[in-house]
């Protein structure tokens, strides 16, 4: 632990804040922060794993702290974050990840040994040309890559976006009074509208559409801009096919190809975290339904245990309220699990106002959701998340008032909470990290059964909480199981040369081999596979 607490002392300093790095920074300064990290030394390995659409990189940074394996040769825990250009809060949070965990493992040695034999693998900006388009203004959702798209099935391409009408850099929504509408004015407070419920015999008044005009002249407007590609909708998992958001095909975008093939080509990644608009960490998944060859809805039940304990310990550490309906086919982390067989999480890192007892103009305390984030803009930041409604005459709508939630408001949190996620995401990563598989030769011993020939019994034994393999992954044989042999494989009498494990169930389970020999001789007994660090043992008969 001497030399860890050394490293820790170097490290730091190395990971302070860049004088001007913004706290939400953009594409440039992304793979400046990145490219900053010294590539020299065991914190940090700087890879490029792909291009954008628009050729700019989509960057890869191995992190972790010195100790007996090479750093390319661990196990690691992939984050990936930044899939969607809005939700700048995960690649701020990916970003500050390796600062976050050097802190932590420099108060606790525990946490320190797991950094020295793990890597922490962190994606943080994936789809950089969304972020630079959407930092170009007006500030709008835009969760896209700039891909084509034809969101009107027109045979035209993004010719009818939102835009800023009123000029004020926002590009919020336009209430259009209309007497068959579907919405009419919350009796929580005026700025807001909810659904009427002809249940009750409450009547409509008005109708939402996005900021915007009737460009193409089809009568529908801003239904066609440059969304691009959802690439969080892009993997191929599910997904309905005629959903335009998700691309002509999975995957058809050079981002998420570049996803992918750095997934599939590094069996080292034993666990993926996604930062975005997708949550499974506030509950447990509920296992699978499906019957016969039908996709699978849920994680299989041998695998549910594996879920839950990653749920639990989200809640210990960064429990985030308020869990995302954002329905997850095509997304990364379910191609990590249903087409990889990796455990594979997501959380949204901010999905709620703060708690505190915010009110709204009236005095009362908000019930609905969006009365509680009003109440918070109003309170806490000054009425900055709410662009106030104002008139406007549209050309084709008429009287209309645009206005409404900033668009990212409800997404990123402000500024000074980061440093607070980052740490609560430090803990969960560590947590993680002491979850993984660990396959460890536990013991080996030798009995003679008559002269020249031995039995050699080997103990494997799976040190960490999770299986060397996921249900998923055995049914998909997607994960290479490990190889268990004696060498030389001459020396075998009897039965296979080598035993292949795939999941190991069993917290531990002993192995035999017939060996020819004499005493004295020696012999190895070893455990091989590319998803681990191989491990040896010598057997003297």
């Amino acid at each position: 632990m001497g030399k860890l607490a050394v490293a820790l002392l170097i490290l730091l300093p190395l990971l302070s804040d860049p004088g001007a790095d913004p706290a939400y920074p953009g594409p440039g300064e992304v793979e400046a922060v990145l490219r900053a990290t010294p590539g020299d030394l065991p914190l940090g390995r700087l890879a490029e794993i792909g291009r954008s659409r628009q050729d700019r990189p989509i960057l890869a940074l191995l992190s972790g702290l010195p100790g007996p394996l090479p750093i390319e040769g661990r196990p690691r825990l992939l984050v990936v974050a930044g899939l969607a250009a809005d939700h700048r809060v995960g690649t701020a949070t990916a970003l500050a990840l390796p600062k976050a965990l050097a802190r932590l493992a420099a108060a606790d040695s525990a946490v320190a040994e797991l950094l020295s034999r793990c890597a922490v693998e962190i994606v943080p900006l994936v789809n950089p040309d969304g972020l630079a388009a959407l930092l170009a203004g007006p500030e709008r959702e835009f969760r896209g890559n700039l891909g084509p798209r034809d969101d009107d099935r027109d045979g035209r391409l993004d010719e009818d976006p939102p835009r800023d009408l009123d000029g004020d850099g926002f590009v919020t929504w336009m209430r259009v009074p209309d007497p068959a509408g579907p919405l009419r004015i919350s009796p929580e407070d005026p700025r807001l509208l909810v659904p009427a419920d002809g249940s009750r015999f409450e009547r409509g008044s008005f109708h939402l559409l996005p900021e915007g005009l009737d460009s193409d002249g089809d009568g529908e407007v801003a239904e066609d801009g440059p969304g691009g590609v959802d690439l969080d909708r892009n993997f191929p998992c599910g997904g309905d096919r005629y959903d335009p958001r998700r691309g002509p095909a999975q995957p058809s975008e050079p981002e998420s190809r570049a996803l992918a093939g750095h997934l599939v080509g590094n069996p080292l990644i034993a666990a993926v975290l996604v930062y975005g608009r997708h949550d499974n960490l506030s509950g447990v998944p509920p296992a699978n339904r499906a019957q016969g060859r039908a996709m699978p809805d849920g994680p299989f039940p041998d695998d549910v245990p594996l879920f839950s304990e990653a749920a639990r310990r989200f809640a210990d550490t960064a429990a985030t309220p308020g869990a995302l309906a954002d329905p997850p086919a095509g997304a990364f982390h379910h191609f990590a699990y249903f087409c990889r067989g990796l455990p594979a999480f997501a959380t949204p890192l901010f999905r709620e106002p703060p708690a505190g007892d915010h009110l709204l103009p009236s005095g009362a305390k908000p019930a609905s959701a969006d009365a509680r984030w009003l109440a918070w803009s109003d309170a806490a930041l000054d009425g900055a998340g709410f662009r106030s409604l104002a008139p406007f005459d549209h050309p084709t709508l008429g009287p209309v008032e645009i206005g409404g939630f900033a668009p990212l408001f409800r997404l990123n949190p402000p500024p000074d909470a980061l440093p607070a996620l980052a740490d609560a995401q430090a803990r969960f990563v560590t947590a993680l990290l002491g979850l993984l598989p660990r396959p460890s030769l536990r013991a080996v011993e030798v009995r003679e059964l008559a002269p020249g020939a031995h039995e050699v019994r080997v103990t494997l034994v799976n040190e960490g909480a999770f299986p060397l393999a996921t249900a998923m992954g055995e049914r998909q044989r997607t994960l290479a199981p490990l190889r268990l042999s004696v060498e030389p494989a001459a020396a075998v009498l009897a039965g296979p040369t080598q035993a292949l494990v795939w999941r190991l169930p069993e917290s531990a389970r002993t192995f035999r081999f017939t060996v020819a020999g004499m005493p004295g001789d020696r012999l190895r007994v070893l455990l091989a596979s590319p998803r681990f660090p191989p491990l040896e043992a010598e057997v003297i008969l």
